[in-house]
């Protein structure tokens, strides 16, 4: 185990706390998937981590929300019930550590909890009252706010393709809950034909008859 004393350090270490998923490959053995842990600091080169997995100098990282593509164990070590490691970024650009990139990484999780947060609310008051027009403009106004952010994400933050597919993939998976109550949605999201089926989605748009409880 290297444990580096700060003045051995070659960039300096940022406090950041930040819940992550990642996936883990140890050598040319297949990768293991769905973990995850909470990242403690950064810096220019790197950043810290804390996981319940075992983690040793020489696995490789990703995180799979698509903000960086690999990363190196240089070091680790056992800390009360849990663990520690460095990891050394790949990834030439260091995307990760963009300053204004993290930023708007930072935006996202904070817009994507706020969404679901109205959402949720405005779910509770359908239960417990009549639904007229103005809970309806009250979604649209909802919807209108993240699409909103989500253009000036797509077109500011620095994603490449492949990055956004992960992190619109993330998206899904966070908002799935809430946004599934919605019998459309839920059909525009799962394919349950096996492919898009639009047309069936649109006539039950032209219907206009609520195939679902509550908010959805």
């Amino acid at each position: 185990m290297e444990n580096l004393s700060p003045e051995m350090r070659r960039f300096e270490r940022k406090p950041y706390t930040r819940p992550v998923n990642f996936s883990l490959s140890i050598g040319n053995s297949k990768s293991t998937n769905d973990l995850s842990g909470r990242i403690i600091d950064i810096s220019t080169a790197g950043f810290g981590i804390e996981t319940d997995y075992p983690l040793a100098p020489g696995h490789t990282l990703w995180l799979n929300d698509g903000t960086i593509k690999a990363g190196t164990v240089r070091w680790a070590m056992r800390f009360n019930d849990r663990y520690r490691a460095g990891i050394e970024l790949k990834d030439d650009r260091e995307l990760f550590i963009e300053e204004g990139t993290e930023r708007y990484r930072i935006r996202l999780d904070e817009e994507t909890d706020r969404f679901i947060s109205r959402l949720e609310q405005l779910d509770k008051r359908c239960q417990s009252s009549v639904k007229n027009e103005a809970i309806l403009m009250e979604v649209k106004k909802i919807m209108d706010d993240m699409i909103s952010f989500c253009k000036e994400f797509e077109e500011r933050a620095g994603y490449n393709r492949d990055e956004l597919k992960k992190i619109i993939s993330r998206f899904h998976r966070d908002t799935n809950q809430i946004l599934s109550k919605s019998y459309c949605i839920k059909r525009t999201r799962i394919w349950p034909q096996g492919y898009q089926g639009d047309y069936k989605t649109l006539e039950t748009i032209y219907r206009n008859s609520p195939c679902s409880d509550g908010l959805g």
